[in-house]
C-alpha cells in the first residue's frame, strides 16, 4: 500500500538472495531524507552513496566509485525524475549505460518511479520500455495522478512471490484495497493523457518567469512538469506577499516556502498539474511580478 513499504522490501530481496546487505543511491534519495533511515533499522542495510548531492546520477558516478565498490553491492537505486534537483533525468543513453554496467556485475538495478509517469515527455519512450532498463519498479498512484494513495511493486515473477511474503510480514495486507483501485485506476485514465501537457506547460511558465529578477529556476527549461523556485528574499516575506494575492486575486501560490542553503532565501517547488493547466500563464507571471515587488 506504500511506496516506502515496497521500495524496502525490493531492496531487501534483492541484498538477501546475493548475501550482501550493500545498496547504493543518490544522496537526495527519499530512502536517505525522508524515511529514518528505515532500510538500516528494519532490515540491517548499508547504503553506499553515488555521486553529487547537487547533481543528477550519471554512469560516470558509477564509474568513479572506488575500486572493488560494484563488487560490494547487491542493487543500485536511481530515482527518476530526481524531485530534490527540480526533476532533473539523466540522458537516455546514459541511463541505458547505468542499467548495463550493472547488470553486467550483477548488481540489480532498481528504479523509484514514484513519479515515473511524468518521464515520458522528455524520452519519448513508453512505460514499459524504460521500465525494461530495471530488475524491480516502484511506481506510485498519487504522486503526479492525484490518485488517494497506493503503490505497485513490479518484478519477475519469483520475485513477486517473496514481495508477497515480506508484504504480509509488514502488515502491508489491508483488508479492504478496493477504493484506492477505484481511485488509482480512475487517476490513471484522467491524467496519464495529460503528462504531455503538463511538461509543455511547464516549460512555458519556466521561460515566463525566467524574466523576473530575484527568482531563480532550476532546472532553467524544465524536462518533467517540476521545477524548483528560488527566491532572493526570506520565506516570512514572500510567504506574505503569496497570501496577500491569494485574498485579493483568489488564486492560490505558496504558502510554506523552505530556508534555501544560503540562509537568506527561499525556495518551493511548482508541479504542473490540472489546477495549474487552466490558469493563463500571463496570470501566473503577474502573480509572481506582484509577490516580489510586495515582500
Amino acid at each position: 500500500p506504500s511506496g516506502t513499504m515496497a521500495q524496502l522490501i525490493a531492496l531487501r530481496i534483492w541484498c538477501d538472495r546475493k548475501k550482501q546487505p550493500h545498496f547504493a543511491m543518490h544522496a537526495t534519495s527519499h530512502l536517505a531524507l525522508h524515511e529514518q533511515n528505515a532500510y538500516e533499522h528494519l532490515h540491517n542495510l548499508k547504503a553506499l552513496f553515488l555521486g553529487d548531492a547537487k547533481k543528477c546520477l550519471t554512469l560516470r558516478d558509477f564509474e568513479s566509485a572506488p575500486v572493488g565498490f560494484a563488487e560490494e553491492l547487491s542493487a543500485a537505486l536511481i530515482e527518476l525524475p530526481q524531485r530534490e534537483l527540480g526533476g532533473v533525468l539523466p540522458t537516455w543513453p546514459d541511463l541505458v549505460a547505468m542499467s548495463e554496467y550493472c547488470r553486467s556485475r550483477d548488481v540489480k538495478f532498481h528504479l523509484d518511479g514514484a513519479r515515473l509517469w511524468e518521464t515520458a515527455p522528455h524520452y519519448q519512450r513508453s512505460y514499459a520500455e524504460i521500465c525494461s532498463l530495471f530488475d524491480s519498479v516502484y511506481v506510485s498512484f498519487y504522486k503526479g495522478l492525484g490518485g488517494i494513495t497506493g503503490a505497485v511493486l513490479a518484478g519477475p515473477t519469483d520475485f513477486i512471490a517473496e514481495a508477497k511474503i515480506w508484504q504480509r510480514r509488514y502488515g502491508g495486507n489491508l483488508y479492504r484495497l478496493f477504493p484506492y483501485v477505484i481511485s488509482a485506476r480512475e487517476a490513471l485514465k484522467l491524467r496519464l493523457p495529460k503528462m504531455n501537457a503538463y511538461h509543455e506547460k511547464a516549460v512555458e511558465i519556466a521561460l515566463a518567469l525566467s524574466s523576473i529578477d530575484g527568482l531563480n529556476i532550476e532546472p532553467s527549461q524544465p524536462v518533467t512538469n517540476m521545477m524548483h523556485l528560488t527566491f532572493a528574499k526570506p520565506a516570512s516575506e514572500v510567504e506574505t506577499a503569496f497570501i496577500q494575492f491569494a485574498k485579493e486575486n483568489n488564486v492560490a501560490g505558496f504558502f510554506r516556502l523552505q530556508p534555501a542553503d544560503d540562509g537568506v532565501s527561499c525556495k518551493a517547488e511548482l508541479n504542473v498539474g490540472d489546477a495549474t493547466l487552466d490558469l493563463p500563464t500571463a496570470n501566473i507571471l503577474q502573480m509572481f511580478e506582484s509577490v516580489l515587488k510586495k515582500s
